[in-house]
Formats: C-alpha cells, structure tokens, sequence
C-alpha cells in the first residue's frame, strides 16, 4: 500500500501529538489518566461508550470502595486518532 503524501503527513502529526503528550506525562505536566468525566467532556460521552462497548479503551476503575472510573489518557488519544466510527 502506498501513502498518499496528504495521509504521511496526517499520520506523522498524530505520532508527534501522541510523543508530545507521552513526554508532557512522563514529566508530571499531565496527569496520566483522566476521569471519566474529563474524557466525557472532552471525547463526547457516546463516543467514550462506544469506544468501552467494542473494547477500545479500558476503563479503570479506583479501588472497591469508590465509584469512580478512570481511562489512561494516551489509550484514549491513541483511539481517537485512528477511530473513525461515531456513536
């Protein structure tokens, strides 16, 4: 399969975005994972469902005491660069 030069350099500006954000975590500059509200708001809370309902992302949930869910942020980018299905 050949590239189109417009797809290179779509794919390479979402590799860079994905390192950015990599090394932005790795630093302590974002938190590494954002709660299910966060990804709500930033994603749309159909498309975070349906990423979960196909086995896209992982939610996370904290501890056995606590309700509250939690989603790796870099698997949520990774998703979102490469999804192309709207829920």
């Amino acid at each position: 399969m050949i590239l189109r030069d417009e797809d290179l350099i779509e794919l390479m500006s979402k590799a860079t975005k994905l390192g950015y954000a990599m090394a932005l975590i790795d630093y302590g500059i974002l938190k590494p994972y954002l709660s299910q509200n966060e990804a709500f708001n930033k994603y749309g809370r159909k498309t975070v469902e349906g990423w979960v309902k196909h086995d896209l992302i992982i939610p996370q949930k904290d501890g056995n005491h606590t309700s509250k869910i939690r989603y790796d942020r870099i698997q949520l980018e990774t998703v979102a660069a490469v999804s192309n299905r709207n829920w």
